[in-house]
């Protein structure tokens, strides 16, 4: 699999654990870099990661595990929807990259939506974080499933991702964008308000880039005003408060005042 961190040396840290929401990341990345007109081993990286990630992450229903050793042991079973984002957007990448593998990705795409359309779906809009349903609900992990969405509506137009991409947008534009200052929140209650806690207050504005971008693609696709003029707005808060003035660089969170509620910067 792939390794988690480097050392300054640029060797790998070996003893680290491994999340799985690591594996496809990297494998798309390969999996771009080809499609990109990269001339290294792209597609034996490539092959490799998403072979590692389903052979040590994937659980009997379907889905995917949390973490496991470095040996690819799993350690820890548990559901997270941002990993099966992830997994539906290597997948699309592949499917891309790798025209031979297209009708193999697109199968495992649909069956991780299946299962999730049935056993995480929201009763409004969106899906929960977990069987039975827990909050606060996340903003996050349906940013990735957008961008999954948004790369799946390319390679299979008569699929079903441009509908959830529809969705997902609706709920950006109506919920996790706030009506007042235009930032974007990350943790929810469960009916999609803010939630209660001093959770409900975080912006984060790498967060606030990140949809910006992804809010373009969608509003410039379906011809959509309103998306365009938020996503601007995102951008505006992410440069403007979520900037430190002395170091140049994106802090990791902020409150809803756009006062720094952690300046930790990656």
């Amino acid at each position: 699999g792939f390794y988690e961190r480097l050392g300054q040396d640029a060797k790998p840290v070996f003893s680290d654990d491994r999340r799985a929401r690591v594996q496809p990341r990297q494998a798309y990345c390969f999996a771009a870099a080809g499609q990109h007109g990269w001339q290294g081993p792209w597609k034996d990286a490539l092959l490799h990661g998403l072979s590692w990630f389903e052979k040590v992450y994937r659980l009997e229903n379907g889905l995917y595990g949390n973490l496991a050793d470095q040996t690819g042991r799993l350690i820890d079973p548990s559901f997270d929807l941002y990993n099966q984002a992830f997994a539906l957007f290597a997948a699309a990448q592949a499917a891309a990259s790798l025209p031979e593998r297209r009708d193999e990705m697109r199968g495992r795409a649909l069956d991780i939506l299946a299962i999730l359309e049935r056993d995480y779906r929201h009763p409004v809009a969106g899906f929960e974080e977990a069987n039975p349903p827990r909050t606060p609900l996340c903003s996050n992990p349906h940013m990735h499933l957008f961008e999954a969405m948004l790369a799946w509506e390319v390679q299979d137009p008569d699929g079903p991702w441009s509908a959830l991409a529809d969705e997902i947008a609706d709920l950006a534009l109506n919920r996790f964008i706030d009506g007042g200052n235009g930032g974007l929140r990350e943790f929810f209650a469960h009916d999609w308000t803010p939630h209660d806690s001093d959770k409900g207050r975080i912006m984060e504005p790498g967060h606030q880039f990140e949809w910006a971008w992804l809010l373009v693609r969608w509003g410039s696709l379906r011809g959509n005003d309103e998306a365009i003029s938020k996503a601007k707005r995102l951008f505006e808060i992410g440069e403007a408060y979520g900037i430190c003035p002395r170091r140049k660089v994106a802090v990791m969170s902020l409150y809803d005042d756009f006062s720094v509620h952690d300046g930790l910067a990656r």
